[in-house]
């Protein structure tokens, strides 16, 4: 699959101090950080909640085929026991050779992947890939946590899955994280085997809304063109590039854009297809998006919202006119839920804060990932009642 990176350089094995026998896999995503599922560390850190300070409990081990196996210490620094995550710091950079696996945006139903790790039953090589089709999207049932369904050849054919837990699920062209590796469903019969050929992943755009790190701290490492003697030839290079294929292009979007339909609502109002107005209920192209604000009139009103009766899956996100802030997961608020898979209740009732103005936007499938144009058109109803 062709690729801007190499990522299995810096996808490594999570082992104690002094062990041989892996927990799970671990994957870089800067120089000084890595991610893992918090259950392949959880018997190896030194505090409730999976918080460490200043200790190096863990060992991230790299195999090469060439130069043998490199250590690298490392300690958690942030988990979360719903997502099952954890986030390492390394107790020194890695070296250049290995490189960080960026993350992507959302997993795309119907997507191919394949997954990076240490599966046990294959002791007797450096690095397991583990191929499929993305299924969807879901919630766990005993905690509501989101979830990757990925259905996996090898699996399917009798192959155990056990140590791939921490590694990266990566997809699209150029490769990005998409997940990472989290559990599967035992089969009845062959508890080591996974139900179905069927395992889950956590998503990694969850992971980075509740890890700020991800998103403000570390950087991936430069790519080592940059680096070379070749670098201003390559500046330049990049610049008309860019120039030409992403500034060029947003221009000329811009300009053809249009501006959103915009309503004015009261709490209570029917909205569907052509109400109140032309264009309410219904995206018409790519980069329509409809605006519905409102306004209450006491402190901590309670407000029930949902989306129904869609053509196509659509995403609301309630927001205070303005402020930019959300009220979110969107996905709760819509019995269309995204991408087609149904994730929620069919309507969800919202304390808001401060009585003034609130408005409710509705957004294709093609303005969260890119999709056909086939995909992304379709009519929905919207209510927002007390």
């Amino acid at each position: 699959m062709p690729a801007s990176f190499q990522p299995l350089t810096g996808i490594g094995q999570v082992v104690a101090p002094g062990a041989q026998d892996a927990l799970g896999t671990a994957f870089l995503v800067s120089a000084d950080h890595a991610l893992t599922a918090l259950h392949c560390v959880a018997p190896l850190t030194s505090a409730p909640g999976g918080h460490t300070t200043g200790t190096s409990d863990i060992v991230l081990r790299f195999p090469s085929p060439d130069a043998g196996n490199l250590e690298l210490p490392a300690y958690v620094i942030r988990s979360d026991a719903q997502l099952d995550i954890a986030l390492l710091r390394l107790a020194r950079p890695a070296p250049a050779h290995l490189l960080p696996v960026p993350l992507g945006p959302a997993a795309k139903p119907h997507q191919h992947y394949r997954a990076v790790g240490f599966a046990a039953a294959n002791w007797g090589v450096h690095r397991s890939v583990v191929t499929g089709t993305i299924s969807g999207h879901t919630r766990r049932a005993e905690d509501g946590a989101p979830v990757i369904t990925l259905f996996c050849d090898q699996a399917a054919a009798g192959l155990a899955l056990s140590g791939l837990s921490g590694g990266p699920v990566l997809a699209g062209r150029p490769e990005r994280a998409v997940g990472v590796v989290r559990w599967q469903q035992p089969d009845g019969t062959h508890p080591h085997l996974a139900t179905g050929g069927t395992f889950y992943a956590t998503p990694t755009r969850d992971v980075a809304a509740r890890m700020p790190e991800l998103s403000t701290g570390a950087r991936q490492r430069r790519s080592p063109l940059l680096r070379g003697p070749a670098f201003w030839m390559s500046l330049w290079l990049a610049i008309l590039v860019v120039t030409i294929v992403v500034v060029v292009p947003y221009i000329i979007s811009v300009i053809r854009e249009p501006s959103p339909d915009s309503f004015s609502i009261s709490v209570g109002d029917d909205i569907g297809p052509g109400r109140p107005g032309a264009g309410a209920g219904e995206i018409e192209d790519n980069d329509a998006e409809d605006i519905y604000t409102f306004r209450t009139q006491e402190d901590g009103a309670t407000v029930r919202v949902q989306i129904s009766d869609c053509s196509n899956s659509f995403d609301p996100t309630l927001e205070i006119e303005g402020g930019g802030k959300e009220y979110r997961p969107a996905d709760l608020y819509s019995d269309c839920g995204s991408f087609g898979f149904a994730q929620g209740p069919h309507e969800a009732a919202v304390t808001l804060g401060a009585a003034g103005s609130y408005r409710v936007v509705v957004n294709g499938p093609c303005k969260l990932v890119d999709l056909p144009l086939s995909d992304c058109t379709g009519t929905y109803r919207l209510t927002v009642s007390e």
